[in-house]
């Protein structure tokens, strides 16, 4: 079995006050995994971590066995809108 893609301890997310993600414990595998849960549950928002778009704000997150953000010759990430500031 091959090394995990990510994993998270006590991760907790945040967009300045707002909580995003309370403190979770997850591993994600290798291959294809599918992220499922309501709107607002912080599915995009553990994708933006994933991807370094945010910061941890506690907690730990690793991607293939280094601290997030990905090393970006391993990842990609397709964000689902852009904001632009004006």
């Amino acid at each position: 079995m091959s090394d995990p893609l990510a994993v998270g301890r006590e991760l907790v997310l945040a967009y300045s006050t707002h909580v995003a993600v309370e403190p979770s414990d997850f591993t994600i595998p290798q291959g294809v995994t599918t992220i499922i849960g309501p709107n607002g549950s912080g599915k995009s928002t553990l994708l933006n971590a994933l991807a370094g778009t945010i910061d941890v704000r506690a907690g730990s997150l690793e991607i293939f066995g280094e601290p997030a953000p990905a090393p970006h010759d391993k990842l990609s990430y397709v964000m689902q809108s852009l904001n632009v500031a004006e």
